[in-house]
């Protein structure tokens, strides 16, 4: 698992990649419930802007499209 300091920074590139704030997602990581599926979905997102563009469904409950 990610220090508090590693997950706010992989937020911070996530939300850099796709040019919005993720809002759900911040509060996924703050609750530990859902932290570790919060932290996997930041990992797939900025593993996948690697390899081509990302585009996110910002509605409650989204999960990342890839082209």
């Amino acid at each position: 698992m990610l220090i508090e300091e590693q997950a706010a920074a992989l937020l911070t590139r996530c939300e850099n990649i796709l040019r919005i704030e993720l809002r759900q997602t911040r509060g996924n990581l703050r609750n530990a419930e859902s932290r570790a599926a919060a932290v996997w979905e930041l990992l797939v997102i900025e593993e996948a802007a690697d390899i081509g563009y990302v585009e996110y469904e910002p509605h409650p409950g989204a999960t990342p499209t890839f082209g």
